[in-house]
């Protein structure tokens, strides 16, 4: 009594679950390990498309050399001497380049330029028995422009986009799966449970019909071949109703590991029939089955990727031109 008790405690009670189709769905989804990682896909996308979009937002950036070192002796011809001369380097050189760069993007669509403010600062020493040290600043505008080319940011966001809805429609189609596949074992199991209430309602009649038998019997042969025939077919009923019994407890074996319930639990289901009748119109059932399943949906939308792949892969080898242009201040010292 106490370890029943204990395991009570430890492992939880044991619940008497009786099934129903939506209750198997629901427990299945709750339970179900292929869900919870189809819903992390499903965020591990959506993480994707927003850094795809972060790339129409401004960014900072800043390039340290801090310092770089530069000597050179090298023989460089003089034409005014008319001989090889020695010609040494000895520099050194800081520098630090800031730039915000924004993506230009017209009527909210990309174009795949880019504008940016920049500021370079140069510190320059030259040990040439002297320190020359000298200072540069440069401050300006540019703009960039490719042209002929795959517009590949807008290329990108949209391939993020096609992404997040191929992973949730494919998540739909592996919900459709797994809920068709729980509701084809739920209906196998209401089947046997269903025939074990006939096969018992069929001993129950050959029981009663054996009795009858037996008592009306007076003995001559066709009473007692009446009887054999009856003892018969009571024995052949008992056994298919032992048989489906026990391919009935298999089966509820099995939903209870695909339903990941724990062992202690008992499932049963009550077989109640009640049927519905449903009018359906052939040209609206062929519509929702264009237009509903996720199948067809996951073709447009590989057709799509597949369009921008190829695009992106004709503009490696196509005619491009990059326009580039600024405009800002230079100052030395």
């Amino acid at each position: 009594m106490l370890v029943l008790l204990f395991d009570s405690l430890l492992f939880g009670a044991a619940r008497n679950i009786q099934l129903s189709l939506d209750s198997a769905v629901e427990i299945a989804m709750d339970n179900s390990y292929q869900v919870r990682r189809l819903g992390l896909e499903i965020e591990r996308t959506r993480a994707r498309l927003k850094v795809e979009g972060a790339g129409l937002k401004s960014r900072v950036s800043i390039r340290l050399r801090a310092p770089e070192f530069k000597a050179i002796s090298d023989y460089k011809w003089n034409s005014t001497l008319q001989r090889d001369e020695i010609v040494r380097q000895n520099t050194r050189l800081w520098q630090m380049n800031l730039a915000i760069r924004q993506p230009v993007i017209l009527f909210g669509f990309p174009t795949n330029g880019y504008l940016s403010l920049n500021n370079r600062i140069y510190r320059y020493l030259q040990r040439d028995g002297t320190n020359d040290l000298s200072y540069y600043n440069r401050y300006f505008l540019k703009f960039e422009q490719p042209l002929f080319q795959p517009n590949r940011l807008r290329n990108d966001i949209e391939r993020a986009e096609l992404d997040l809805e191929r992973r949730e429609l494919q998540y739909i189609e592996d919900l459709v799966d797994m809920i068709s596949d729980i509701a084809e074992e739920y209906y196998e199991l209401f089947r046997l449970s269903y025939q074990t209430k006939m096969y018992q309602s069929h001993v129950s009649d050959l029981e009663q019909i054996l009795s009858i038998a037996e008592a009306k019997s007076s003995g001559s042969d066709n009473g007692n071949i009446e009887i054999s025939q009856a003892k018969i077919e009571l024995a052949n009923a008992r056994e298919q109703l032992l048989e489906n019994k026990s391919t009935q407890r298999i089966a509820f074996t099995h939903m209870k590991k695909r339903l990941r319930l724990d062992e202690g639990d008992s499932i049963f289901i009550e077989p109640y029939t009640h049927f519905t009748p449903v009018e359906i119109n052939v040209e609206e059932a062929i519509n929702y089955g264009y237009t509903l399943r996720p199948k067809l949906e996951l073709l447009n939308v590989n057709k799509k990727r597949n369009e921008i792949d190829l695009e992106n892969a004709k503009g490696l080898n196509s005619f491009g031109v990059d326009v580039q242009m600024t405009y800002g201040l230079e100052k030395q010292d």
